[in-house]
């Protein structure tokens, strides 16, 4: 198949590959003066880096892993613009994006997908630190693996910007001594999709690395994954300006549903930022007291809600307790009945057919968000794949009382990846497969259950409250880099 060539010095590296920096934190603000922003904008320029200089960066990284002191201190910035500021900067042009959701807003979409109805609750929109009723048009962000070259690249931006008016300032950062993990204690991020894509004409540089042998016994998996686990995914499930998936053959493209917005949207790309607030003692507290009812060991029910152990290795190849299994195979799994050949090196059992959820329940957070390989209400097991995001996100701690994740999300199409996630799987008890009950993890509202096999035998697990609580956000566009040179940047540059 004929993969297309992705701009690689056009797209935002925040999207792809990612950041993946110790310390990411997000400056959100409103636009009072156009023209100042426009001109003092100009001293991070710099740092707003492209997806083909980011990889570049995290391969100078890799030379200098086990003596990071002797490395380059990088520092990467993005930017992007709620549909209110992509109003101030192109007026009637904002009004080309096909997408309901992003051209709404979260704050009247949040009812939709799940968040509280009453001002009483804290996840309703009332509420938010960031978004809801504390509007903004946009956020730039910085990262970096060194704290105070972080630190000194802020404290320059707030004194030196003018023409906005600062929101919110959300703080990221890894947790410390759990690099990955986020604060229920779960490895993070594990399951990634990959990008179809090349960088060039030539037919051996794709733009996400094949790892997968080419002897024959994996002949017909390199053509749907990049790696153990990861999916493959065409550029137009993330990016404006290149197709999709085939509704009739995940391994074609088809400019049939390709994202719709202005002609300036190509290589751009959505992203979905929510700050969601963890009850981590709620949740310990459920897990402990339902393994003791059910008299099992309380990480065994706490593979069982997640689907993975807390070092990720998935409970479908490690059933009965945690063998914490290696990083490339801790991803090489599937629900349904297909049968995957032996990874090199691979010691452990392979997961075995689980179609009726008997070692990973139905209802598990990683089967609700990608049931894999198994079919569900929309069909065959090859419509899932359109549905996946890349997930940036990182965890924050501003305290006991308020710490989470800072989940950043990256799609072309909000109401068909993420608000569909939201709306038609985490919060439905019925969907992707029926008995499964409410993802246990992150759907929201009252009167919520998730079932479990032990040895056979269903149990209801009631949801007492909710362990994950919106405290902020909102949708925004994080445009490419010719947008940022020819809408923004002041003309007198």
């Amino acid at each position: 198949m004929i993969e297309p060539v992705v701009q690689l010095d056009e797209v935002q590296g925040v999207s792809f590959p990612g950041f993946r920096k110790r310390f990411h934190e997000f400056l959100f603000f409103q636009i009072t003066d156009l023209n100042l922003f426009r001109s003092t904008l100009l001293e991070i320029k710099p740092n707003i880096i492209n997806s083909k200089d980011t990889l570049y960066a995290h391969e100078q990284w890799k030379l200098f892993k086990d003596e990071p002191e002797k490395g380059p201190k990088f520092i990467f910035s993005s930017l992007s613009f709620s549909i209110s500021g992509l109003r101030i900067l192109v007026n009637e042009e904002a009004k080309e994006f096909k997408d309901k959701a992003f051209k709404i807003g979260m704050k009247k979409r949040s009812s939709l997908i799940g968040d509280p109805y009453s001002p009483d609750e804290d996840g309703h929109y009332s509420n938010w630190k960031i978004g809801g009723d504390r509007p903004v048009d946009a956020v730039i962000s910085f990262a970096s693996d060194d704290l105070d070259t972080l630190t000194s690249e802020l404290d320059k931006f707030k004194i030196g910007i003018k023409g906005i008016n600062l929101v919110h300032h959300d703080k990221g950062a890894l947790i410390p001594e759990a690099h990955g993990h986020e604060h229920f204690g779960f490895a993070d991020g594990v399951s990634q999709p990959a990008l179809r894509g090349m960088r060039s004409d030539n037919p051996s540089e794709f733009i996400t690395e094949r790892k997968f042998s080419k002897i024959p016994e994996f002949q017909e998996i390199r053509k749907d994954f990049a790696s153990p686990g990861r999916t493959l995914i065409w550029p137009g499930h993330i990016y404006f300006g290149y197709n999709r998936q085939s509704a009739n053959n995940p391994r074609e493209e088809s400019s049939i549903d390709s994202p719709k917005g202005p002609e300036w949207a190509n290589n751009g790309t959505f992203m979905v930022y929510r700050r969601l607030k963890q009850n981590v003692n709620s949740f310990n507290s459920f897990v402990e007291q339902e393994a003791n009812r059910l008299n099992i060991n309380k990480d065994f029910l706490g593979a069982k809600l997640v689907g993975r152990w807390k070092s990720g290795t998935p409970i479908s190849r490690s059933p009965v307790h945690d063998k914490k299994i290696g990083r490339d195979m801790n991803n090489y799994f599937g629900f349904g009945f297909r049968e995957l050949p032996k990874l090199p090196g691979d010691s452990f059992k392979l997961a075995k057919p689980d179609p009726d959820g008997k070692v990973c329940p139905l209802g598990a957070h990683i089967r609700k968000v990608n049931p894999r390989d198994e079919g569900t209400d929309i069909g065959a097991a090859t419509k899932t794949p359109p549905k996946l995001m890349l997930r940036r996100g990182i965890t924050f701690d501003e305290g006991q009382n308020d710490k989470g994740l800072l989940f950043v999300a990256f799609m072309s199409s909000i109401t068909k990846q993420f608000e569909f996630l939201m709306t038609d799987w985490i919060n439905r008890t019925e969907q992707p497969r029926s008995e499964g009950g409410h993802d246990p993890i992150l759907a929201i509202g009252k009167d919520k259950f998730v079932n479990i096999k032990i040895e056979n035998e269903t149990h209801r697990l009631d949801l007492p409250g909710d362990f994950v609580i919106p405290t902020g956000g909102e949708y925004f566009f994080t445009p490419s880099i010719s947008f940022l040179n020819n809408h923004l940047y002041s003309p007198n540059q």
